[in-house]
């Protein structure tokens, strides 16, 4: 049977369920977090009825989307359960009811919005063999004012990419290959690799960056402290993009010639990026704890863990969750998560994956030591 729904009843449908779902809000304004770095980002965070952070609107800064001046990004966890009740959204109506939402309770009118919808999950086999879920979505830009998609940025780079290239450009373009008359650019910069197997590149008579016939990019300390100071180590992989295309030369390693330190290989390892984020910007780590067990209609068993956070000069503990779907006492996947990336503006310059699957394995093997020992019986 074919159920046709109005645009008016679709429009009361969606307002009724914010009224369920989310309650009143609350709302945390934020400013200028990162003016140092020259990333300067005023935003609201909102707050449902019982707490729970839903969405950022994004007043000032790089992560506002192209022509917007208040955008409304939803959290993942959100948009997630929101399709839960909403499999199909009719986007335009959608989009308009949200912001309608918010601007009842803030009095703030966003123009754009931003949010996930279409989640596909997958699950694939780690390295030990375990079986991890893996979960996919499609994103939805859309300027309200206007009507229309917001487009994606035209190189596929980030903002926060755009800014570094950018930076980059303007100040460490280099006058010339040293010893040779070749300016950056030059195609004859390959000819001259091959015939001499390594490259110094100058800015103002000084060396910058000296390239080895192994791939090796050794960049002089004057830069590294530079771009540290703007950027702290979030330059790197921009830097290694932004050479190759410049100088048409492939590097596979980036170091400090100061001394010798690796900034970047082919395959790098993640795993401290988000230690390191975390002792740059300040923010403590409070640990996390069990919080509760559920069981779904299916009969499938969920724990839920905490991570608790501390940001400097912040009294207040900001917290997030994580659902495992776990059986025998083992974590079978991740059910759901709350959004890491919005309990600081650093959190949201590491790939996502990278962030979550930080935390994933942190809830991961804390459950599967604590679960046996408060459930016994479920061990087998």
């Amino acid at each position: 049977m074919k159920i046709i729904i109005t645009k008016e009843q679709y429009r009361l449908l969606v307002f009724s369920l914010l009224e369920t779902l989310v309650g009143k809000l609350s709302i945390k304004t934020t400013k200028d977090k990162w003016k140092e770095r020259q990333v300067n980002d005023d935003y609201h965070n909102l707050y449902d009825e019982s707490g729970e952070d839903i969405a950022v609107i994004w007043v000032k800064g790089n992560l506002r989307n192209k022509g917007c001046k208040k955008d409304l990004t939803l959290e993942d966890s959100f948009s997630q359960a929101l399709e839960n009740y909403i499999p199909y959204f009719k986007h335009d109506i959608f989009s308009e009811v949200l912001i309608e939402y918010v601007y009842k309770h803030t009095k703030i009118k966003c123009d754009c919005i931003q949010y996930e919808y279409d989640y596909k999950h997958r699950v694939e086999k780690n390295y030990d063999g375990e079986e991890v879920e893996h979960i996919n979505s499609k994103t939805r830009k859309y300027n309200v004012k206007k009507k229309k998609k917001i487009k994606e940025s035209v190189d596929g780079k980030s903002s926060l990419e755009n800014l570094i290239y950018q930076f980059l450009n303007d100040d460490f373009n280099p006058d010339k290959v040293s010893g040779f008359d070749t300016n950056w650019g030059d195609p004859k910069i390959l000819d001259l690799y091959r015939n001499y197997g390594s490259l110094a590149f100058g800015i103002n008579d000084s060396t910058s960056y000296i390239y080895y016939s192994d791939g090796t990019l050794e960049i002089m300390p004057w830069v590294c402290k530079k771009l540290d100071y703007y950027f702290n180590h979030l330059w790197y992989s921009v830097f290694k993009t932004w050479f190759e295309e410049k100088s048409g030369l492939k590097v596979s390693m980036m170091v400090d010639s100061k001394n010798n330190n690796r900034l970047l290989e082919e395959s790098i390892d993640n795993s401290n990026i988000v230690e390191e984020i975390m002792e740059y910007a300040g923010i403590k780590y409070d640990g996390h704890e069990f919080l509760e067990r559920s069981y779904d209609n299916f009969g499938r068993t969920h724990d839920t863990v905490i991570f608790y956070f501390r940001l400097p000069d912040d009294d207040f503990t900001y917290y997030r969750r994580i659902h495992f779907l776990t059986r025998n006492n083992k974590v079978i996947s991740v059910d759901s998560a709350g959004d890491f990336r919005t309990i600081d503006d650093a959190f949201r310059y590491v790939p996502t994956d990278v962030l979550m699957d930080y935390f994933i394995e942190k809830g991961k093997t804390y459950l599967e030591n604590f679960l046996p020992k408060r459930y016994p019986n479920d061990n087998k």
